[in-house]
């Protein structure tokens, strides 16, 4: 019993020593605690007393004391301890104390919390200049939120980098704290603008090889200009100064100067003139080359001078980093075609200062092979799921393949049935060789009705309808009914294909026509059809086979037409027509693609063994490349900037007889050279009306920037001419023509409007044309 009794009174002695010394103490305090051995006690409740906007379970989940759990005195106050800073550590709360009693044979841990203000209400004062609504978006407090000081200096910040990036240097923001009643505050964000800067000048110093201009192409931050209104160069932003230190001694290490420094910038201040001046300093150093080049790693997998052979850069060349950099890439890009989705490329460099050499080493681990899981489709509401898997280029199962699922992206994108298109590889959790492949997609409309009004130089006025579906019926099918009727010209065509037909990887389809086109000395109707099959070959290379059976009838002959054309008037011929054509096409999108290319090559025959009363051969083809140099650009303006060319050449000639005046050449539509109406161009009659050529030739170049919503601004040259057999692409010969344009994507389709003007006129031609075209031609 005196035993008993003695481990009791140490208990509560213990006990009340913990609850003594834990009480009403924070998280920084002190704690004195017995240091007379006790028993564990077990904790019977956990209470959360104070909180009113704070749920209790948000608490309870972090703090590790929990109901059940004994303790001995001391871990009971190591871990009280550390519930505290927990606790202090969530942010809603300014004081925490802890009190400890007996409860039901047990110890009951209290937790008293004391939370932050709410904020009521957000305020600013001063902001002129830039709207309310603007700057709201860039807060990071919230009001009916607690109040954290943390997001109030965030957002003291962001409004701060909001005023900079539209030219307000020295701007200031200050947050000011008015407590309000029932535990709440208001805060008033005062903003003092300051006046509006500019930078001036960029001066370097130090560079000897590289020149000023070549620095600064390499920066985003640009010194004012006359055109600062419009691409907003000389606003100073912080953040992207020391970015820019970075491109300088990126640009430096680029052409072989390895050991390059870039010290911090100096910026001067001039508030009275509202200007800023840069002072970057630059100690270029020496010229350094290529020593030797090492692949450590994966050896079993790419054998080594397979990988170097694929290298930009080659011993004894000037060092590049920014090829290191892409050689590094290529080599992690070629284990991860292979399967290995996670090798970890490491280039390491060591510098020879006597010889002035720079030896690189790329550290390979290849780590583990990589198969792929299950691809799952999601957000597919109306587009049927097969559809999308036959786009899908990698195999469940299948060892992983990088080029697959970047292929698997471009196709889908390719597709326009789809706004948005995610596909994300995710680890298969307890696997670390899986990895499962989630495709999320955003339906998008593929279906319009439409009609418009357009005019041209020399067709006058246009008018266009249409009813079109992309993905009908969620198959992706691709159904077109189209009309237009100008001055010159009426045309209707109904079309259908199915791209993929019963997953098989090749397509079906079928067009019919009426077309009626009014020439200076006869009209030609023609009426007919055709049917299209085409097989893809790989991923970019798809060929056709199309048949087209139809009449031409050539009626309204000037006294003045070609001879061949009087003698048929009134005829009705019949055209049986074979065309095979290989398409080779890598564009990321079909209306405004930013880069890729489309290549062409399609041959045709008429007449002979396929019978009818037209006996031609035909042969085009088509380049279109198109490149992103936006991002080369230090305009900030222009980042989104696209340059295309093409390069078309058409021939055509009769293999029996004469070529039909109606099947002569003309360039015109959407193969113009802008600027110059179809009669312009090639061989005139003898009363001087053009009569079309055998041969042509179109080279086009255009800059493309997006403008407002689905709008492009276009400038474009073009070159080109039509010829007889005689003088066939006779380069002597080309007309010059530029100008300015505007696209739009329509229901109808894509509308082009450009105004060109003639570079070489002539005597007696119009200085410009207006060309306008919408939708597909036929």
């Amino acid at each position: 019993m005196a035993n008993a009794a003695r481990t009791v009174v140490c208990v509560c002695i213990s006990f009340l020593c913990l609850a003594f010394s834990a009480r009403s103490v924070p998280a920084q305090g002190s704690y004195d605690v017995a240091q007379a051995p006790s028993p564990a006690i077990s904790i019977k409740a956990v209470e959360i007393h104070g909180n009113k906007r704070v749920d209790r379970s948000t608490v309870l989940f972090y703090i590790k004391i929990a109901e059940g759990k004994a303790y001995t005195n001391i871990e009971l106050v190591e871990q009280i301890r550390e519930d505290v800073r927990t606790i202090y550590g969530l942010g809603f709360f300014r004081d925490v104390k802890v009190d400890v009693d007996s409860f039901e044979g047990g110890l009951r841990v209290i937790y008293h919390v004391t939370e932050k203000p709410t904020i009521r209400k957000i305020e600013f004062r001063g902001n002129i200049n830039i709207e309310e609504e603007k700057i709201r978006e860039t807060l990071t407090v919230k009001a009916q939120t607690i109040i954290n000081e943390a997001t109030i200096k965030e957002t003291v910040r962001n409004i701060r980098k909001l005023y900079q990036e539209d030219g307000y240097y020295f701007a200031r923001v200050e947050a000011v704290l008015k407590e309000g009643t029932r535990n709440t505050v208001d805060i008033t964000l005062m903003i003092n603008e300051g006046e509006s800067v500019e930078i001036e000048t960029i001066t370097f110093r130090g560079n000897e090889r590289i020149s000023r201009k070549d620095i600064l192409a390499a920066m985003d931050t640009d010194e004012a200009g006359f055109w600062s209104f419009i691409t907003e160069s000389g606003i100073f932003k912080e953040d992207e100064l020391e970015k820019d230190l970075l491109r300088i001694r990126l640009l430096y290490q680029s052409r072989g100067y390895f050991k390059a420094q870039v010290g911090q910038p100096i910026v001067k201040e001039d508030r009275d003139r509202g200007k800023l001046n840069i002072v970057i300093s630059i100690s270029e150093g020496f010229q350094y080359k290529i020593g030797e080049l090492e692949i450590r790693g994966g050896e079993d997998v790419i054998p080594p001078e397979e990988i170097k052979n694929k290298f930009r850069l080659f011993p004894g060349e000037v060092f590049n980093r920014g090829s290191m950099i892409q050689d590094t890439q290529d080599i992690s890009d070629a284990f991860a075609a292979r399967g290995y989705a996670f090798a970890d490329v490491q280039p390491s460099t060591r510098a020879d200062d006597e010889k002035k050499t720079v030896s690189i080493i790329y550290n390979v681990k290849k780590g583990r092979r990589v198969y792929i899981g299950k691809v799952t489709v999601k957000g597919n509401t109306r587009t049927r799921e097969n559809v999308i898997r036959r786009e899908v280029r990698v195999t469940e199962g299948a060892l992983y393949d990088s080029k697959g699922l970047t292929t698997t992206r471009r196709r889908l994108n390719r597709l326009n049935y789809f706004g948005d298109v995610k596909v994300v590889e995710n680890r298969r959790p307890g696997s670390s060789d899986i990895l499962d492949i989630d495709i999320s997609l955003d339906e998008r409309p593929t279906g319009s009705i439409g009609a418009g009004f357009g005019f041209n130089s020399r067709e006058g006025g246009i008018l266009t309808a249409s009813i079109r579906e992309d993905n009908l019926f969620g198959r992706g099918y691709r159904m077109s009914l189209n009309g237009s009727i100008s001055g010159s010209s009426q045309l209707a065509v109904a079309s259908f294909n199915n791209p993929n037909f019963q997953d098989r990887d090749f397509s079906l389809g079928g067009d019919v026509f009426i077309v009626e086109d009014e020439f200076s000395t006869f009209d030609n109707f023609r009426q007919g059809g055709r049917i299209n099959f085409g097989k893809s070959l790989t991923d970019d290379l798809t060929a056709y086979l199309s048949y087209e059976l139809s009449t031409s009838k050539i009626t309204n002959v000037s006294a003045v037409a070609l001879q061949d054309i009087i003698d048929i008037e009134g005829d009705t011929l019949l055209e049986s027509k074979l065309i095979p054509s290989l398409v080779f096409d890598t564009r990321n999108s079909r209306f405004f693609p930013d880069k890729g290319t489309l290549f062409t090559v399609a041959p045709s025959i008429a007449g002979g063994p396929l019978g009818g009363d037209i006996d031609v051969a035909f042969f085009r083809t088509d380049l279109r490349q198109y490149f992103n140099i936006g991002d080369k650009l230090r305009n900030r303006f222009l980042k989104k900037l696209v340059c295309s060319y093409r390069v078309e050449a058409r021939y055509t000639d009769a293999f029996k007889g004469s070529l039909p005046a109606f099947r002569r050449l003309f360039l015109q539509g959407r193969r113009s050279i802008r600027g110059f109406d179809r009669d312009d161009l090639g061989p005139v009659d003898r009363s001087g009306e053009a009569i079309g050529g055998l041969s042509t030739g179109l080279l086009s170049t255009e800059l493309v920037h997006p403008f407002v919503g689905p709008t492009r601004l276009v400038a474009f040259f073009d070159a080109g001419n039509v010829w007889e057999t005689h003088n066939a692409y006779d380069l002597s010969d080309l007309r010059y023509g530029a100008g300015i344009g505007i696209r739009v994507i329509t229901p109808l389709g894509p509308l082009r409007l450009d105004v060109g003007y003639k570079l070489d006129k002539k005597s007696g031609e119009r200085p410009r044309e207006v060309h306008f075209g919408i939708g597909s031609s036929f």
